[in-house]
C-alpha cells in the first residue's frame, strides 16, 4: 500500500510539473513577443550583496548554472524535476526488484542524470557565446571608427549579434538605456555569461572608461586573440575527436556493464555486498575508475 501511494504522489507530481513547465514555457513565449527583454531592471544589473553562507552561495551558483543553460525554466523547477527524477527511478526500481539499495541506486542515478544534461547544455552554450565573441567585439571596433559611440555601438553588436550571445548583449544594451554605465552592465553580464575572454572584454571596456586609449585598436588586438583561440580550439577539438570518442567509451564501459548487473543480475552483485572483502573490492573498483576517467579527461582538455 505505501509503494502504491508513493506512485501516485510521483504520477502526480509528474502532472504537477509538465502543467507549469507548459504554463511557463507559454507565458514566457508571450512575455518575450511583448517585449524580448521583460525581465532587464537597473536592480537585476548591480551585483548581489555578499552571501551570508554556505548555503546561499551554493544557490546562487545553481541559479546562475540554470541561467547559463539558457534553458526556459526557473531553479526551482529544475529543483523539482530533479527530485522527480530521482523519485520517479527509485520507485520504478523498487517496484521491479523490492529491493531497497537498488532503489537507492536508481535515485542517485535519476538525481544523476537531469543535472548532468544541465551542466552539458550549459557548457555548450558557453563554447556558442566563446565562438560568436570575436565578431561582435570586431563591428564593435568597426561602429567605434565609424563614428558611432559606445552606447551605440553596444546596442549594434546586441541587434547584430546570433543568439545566445545575442540574448546576453540585448539584456546589457537595455540596462544602458535605463542608465546603467556600459562597463558595469558588461560585467555583470560577465559574471552571468562565465566566458574569460568576455570578462576580459569588460575590462578592456572599464580600464578605456577610466584611462582612455585607443578603444578600437585594444578591441581589434583582443579579437585577433579571441578568434585564434577558436579556431586553436576548434583545431584541438578536430583532432582528438577519435581520442575523446574512445575515452568515452572505455570511461562508459564499466558503469554500463555494472549498471546491467545492477538490473539484471542483481544476486551476482548482492554476493559482493554480503561479505566486507567484496565491498573494499567494488570500492576500489570505483575509485580506480573514476582516478582514470579524470586522468583521461585531463589529458584530453586544453587551456587555451
Amino acid at each position: 500500500m505505501a509503494v502504491f501511494s508513493g506512485v501516485v504522489a510521483a504520477i502526480v507530481m509528474a502532472g504537477y510539473l509538465i502543467v507549469q513547465l507548459i504554463a511557463a514555457s507559454r507565458r514566457k513565449a508571450l512575455l518575450d513577443h511583448l517585449n524580448p527583454v521583460d525581465d532587464v531592471t537597473l536592480e537585476s544589473a548591480l551585483p548581489p550583496p555578499p552571501a551570508k553562507d554556505w548555503s546561499e552561495r551554493m544557490d546562487r551558483r545553481f541559479a546562475g548554472l540554470v541561467l547559463g543553460s539558457g534553458l526556459d525554466v526557473t531553479a526551482e523547477q529544475i529543483v523539482g524535476i530533479v527530485l522527480f527524477c530521482g523519485v520517479g527511478s527509485a520507485s520504478a526500481l523498487y517496484l521491479w526488484r523490492s529491493e531497497l539499495w537498488l532503489a537507492l541506486f536508481g535515485f542517485i542515478l535519476g538525481l544523476a542524470v537531469p543535472l548532468g544534461y544541465l551542466l552539458v547544455v550549459a557548457g555548450r552554450r558557453r563554447r556558442q557565446m566563446h565562438d560568436q565573441l570575436p565578431d561582435a567585439i570586431y563591428l564593435l571596433s568597426r561602429s567605434l571608427r565609424s563614428g558611432l559611440g559606445l552606447e551605440q555601438g553596444v546596442h549594434l553588436i546586441a541587434t547584430e549579434s546570433d543568439k545566445p550571445l545575442g540574448v546576453e548583449l540585448k539584456r546589457v544594451s537595455e540596462q544602458v538605456k535605463l542608465g546603467l554605465a556600459v562597463p558595469m552592465a558588461l560585467q555583470t553580464a560577465a559574471q552571468r555569461v562565465s566566458v574569460t575572454d568576455f570578462s576580459v572584454f569588460a575590462s578592456i571596456i572599464a580600464l578605456h572608461r577610466n584611462t582612455g586609449g585607443q578603444l578600437p585598436v585594444l578591441l581589434d588586438r583582443l579579437a585577433n586573440g579571441v578568434r585564434d583561440r577558436v579556431q586553436y580550439q576548434g583545431q584541438f577539438r578536430a583532432a582528438t575527436s577519435m581520442g575523446r570518442v574512445s575515452a568515452i567509451a572505455l570511461g562508459a564501459a564499466v558503469p554500463l556493464i555494472f549498471l546491467w548487473y545492477v538490473l539484471f543480475q542483481p544476486e551476482t552483485v548482492q554476493t559482493f555486498l554480503d561479505t566486507p572483502g567484496g565491498i573494499g573490492m567494488l570500492t576500489v573498483a570505483f575509485v580506480l575508475e573514476a582516478i582514470g576517467v579524470l586522468w583521461l579527461y585531463r589529458l584530453l582538455k586544453t587551456d587555451v
